[in-house]
């Protein structure tokens, strides 16, 4: 299941040799992006988040830098020591990522399946990001960036370049 607080699920008593807590992240910037398309193309009335976006005028970094959208990978695994994942894969290797996740969880995975890459929306939404933006948003996101980075370091350090440390 998806979008999830993976402490409501984990406690000493459910933690032996059968247990596998595994995710899959993308990396913080395209994240936002996307969490910001989703919220330019969707309608939510009544959802807090949403309401506040367009209450906000609606623009990339006003959604970016909001105490909302900060650290949403550290809000979700609070709680959870991050050694406890059993794997956690990237979006940008998605179909790598989900055969590793089926098959720690000893679920068959056909050769010849193609993963799809969908978005959620139709909205061409289209986010210029400087260089200056990109560091002050590295910055107020530090802790996901942070996890994102050990998820690479632990599990990707083959197939990944990794720009930050842990």
């Amino acid at each position: 299941m998806g979008h999830i607080f993976p402490v409501r699920y984990v406690n000493p008593s459910n933690i032996d040799e059968n247990f596998r807590l595994v995710t899959i992240l993308r990396e913080p910037l395209q994240r936002l992006i996307s969490h910001y398309a989703f919220f330019k193309a969707s309608t939510f009335n009544g959802n807090y988040l949403w309401e506040q976006f367009k209450l906000q005028g609606g623009s990339f970094e006003e959604f970016a830098f909001s105490p909302e959208m900060r650290n949403v990978y550290s809000t979700y695994t609070s709680g959870i020591d991050l050694d406890l994942f059993t794997y956690i894969g990237t979006y940008e290797d998605l179909g790598v990522s989900t055969k590793t996740c089926l098959d720690l969880l000893g679920i068959l995975y056909p050769d010849n399946f193609i993963l799809p890459l969908e978005n959620k929306n139709n909205l061409k939404v289209k986010v210029d990001v400087s260089s200056t933006l990109e560091k002050d948003l590295r910055d107020f996101h530090s802790e996901d960036y942070a996890i994102y980075d050990f998820a690479l370091n632990k599990f990707h350090r083959n197939h990944t370049e990794v720009n930050h440390e842990f």
